[in-house]
């Protein structure tokens, strides 16, 4: 394992190079992208605010721009929808962070666990319509979420909705124990866990609805397109090991599929080389399983072939907003436009080096 405590801010740490990773499909913005962000923003201030420590950590957040993967992933949705489901990626991913990088205290080692559960419980309150235990801006936010999305999905598509989250939040439960208990999954049972905590389920379900689709009777009857989510919902995982591998690492998180890997003995470039094989198999299988469902019968509904298209927008979308986010890459990133070649990680900054650079 790469070791950088005491390493200068800016001293390179780690060093790899990003393989090839050729465009299966084409990338569009939502045409109103930029309000989408602006709106979010605003609604993280307003509701949100008050749990940052100051103004400077709210900032940088908001300078991660959570709030702008909606437009690149979902550029077909309306500005209304586009919005929601910008809001509802901006408090899971601060959720996240609550959950993912907070430490246990130094005076007895045993974290927030219960906290935690209380609030995930409430949250569960919430959908059943029951109030929460405890009012916090947490269970307020959440509820304004949770009403907002649910006024244009069916009675079905609303109990998916539960269902998805329901699990996602049995997933951060296990993500807390096994931090706090110090273990250690191998590669097949990281991403068990992950892709249950990772929640992507209910964003194509939000997809599915801002496509004014319905899908609840489709698992029976076209559990292909099923299939399709768990492909995708891979391939976006291994992505995000990756191009989040500087920010994990350095936080000690070890719910990184390539920190994993050195967990159990590979170097760092080996590691890369594996998830990035796995990246671009998954990548080839969700084109080609899509371009089947679409050459089917199923695929002349025209409503279908939309939300189809649309999933392939969030693949490409959800890897164009991972360049270029800090979040992942440090407040003062600014993408250079470099999508492979050598990565320079320090403590401060992912460095996109040219993709010209010698081997």
């Amino acid at each position: 394992m790469l070791e950088i405590n005491g390493v200068d801010e800016r001293s390179v740490w780690g060093r790899f190079r990003m393989p090839v990773r050729p465009r299966l499909l084409d990338f569009r913005m939502h045409p109103q992208s930029d309000v989408v962000e602006q709106h979010s923003n605003e609604w993280v201030r307003s509701r949100l605010g008050s749990v940052f420590e100051n103004t400077h950590s709210l900032d940088v957040f908001l300078r991660g721009r959570h709030g702008a993967w909606a437009g690149f992933a979902h550029p077909s949705a309306d500005l209304a929808w586009a919005t929601v489901v910008a809001d509802v990626f901006q408090f899971w991913f601060l959720l996240d962070d609550v959950v993912t990088y907070h430490r246990a205290s130094e005076a007895d080692g045993s974290g927030d666990f219960d906290g935690y559960s209380s609030l995930f419980d409430d949250l569960r309150s919430i959908m059943a319509g029951s109030p929460p235990r405890q009012h916090s801006v947490h269970t307020d936010a959440f509820r304004d979420l949770f009403d907002r999305a649910r006024t244009r999905l069916s009675a079905e598509q609303q109990h998916r909705f539960i269902s998805y989250i329901e699990v996602m939040l049995d997933g951060f439960v296990d993500e807390i124990a096994l931090r706090a208990c110090g273990g250690d999954l191998d590669f097949d049972g990281y991403m068990d866990l992950h892709r249950r905590s990772s929640g992507m389920d209910w964003v194509y379900l939000l997809v599915e609805r801002g496509m004014d689709v319905d899908l609840s009777a489709a698992r029976e009857s076209h559990p292909e397109i099923f299939t399709l989510h768990d492909v995708l919902t891979n391939t976006l995982i291994y992505g995000n090991d990756i191009l989040g591998f500087r920010r994990d690492h350095v936080a000690g998180d070890q719910m990184n599929g390539v920190v994993v890997l050195m967990r159990h003995g590979m170097e760092l470039q080996e590691a890369v080389n594996h998830v990035s094989a796995l990246l671009l198999a998954g990548e080839r299988e969700f084109v080609d399983l899509r371009a089947k469902i679409l050459a089917s019968e199923l695929g002349k509904d025209p409503q279908i072939s939309g939300y189809l298209a649309e999933l392939g927008q969030v693949l490409v979308g959800d890897q164009q907003w991972h360049y270029v986010s800090p979040r992942y890459h440090g407040e003062q990133h600014e993408w250079n436009g470099v999508r492979w070649g050598y990565f320079e990680l320090t403590r401060a900054r992912t460095y996109f080096v040219s993709a010209d650079a010698p081997e």
